[in-house]
């Protein structure tokens, strides 16, 4: 079994890692993320051992944006489409 680093301590998140402690990583396909902030939210989500995230959208753009955050995406799935729209259509 993989170890998740544990969430932050704030109240906020109490409920919520009351919920990861019993549960699987919900399976969650990220549409679109092409920006630092949309990826990094799917990469940490997944690392807290909330979500088993597919990135879907354009890979080479969602590669791009990886290597200038300095974010693995190899433990990753990735879905390559064209655009945002077919990754919406794809993603649902």
């Amino acid at each position: 079994m993989t170890r998740h680093r544990p969430l932050p301590s704030h109240h906020i998140f109490d409920r919520l890692s009351a919920y990861h402690a019993s549960h699987r990583p919900l399976p969650v396909a990220v549409c679109h993320p092409c920006s630092e902030v949309a990826l990094r939210a799917a990469l940490e989500a997944a690392e807290h051992g909330l979500i088993e995230p597919t990135l879907v959208g354009p890979v080479a753009e969602i590669r791009s944006c990886a290597a200038d955050a300095g974010l693995d995406l190899a433990p990753y799935a990735l879905l390559d489409v064209r655009d945002d729209v077919e990754a919406a259509v794809k993603a649902v």
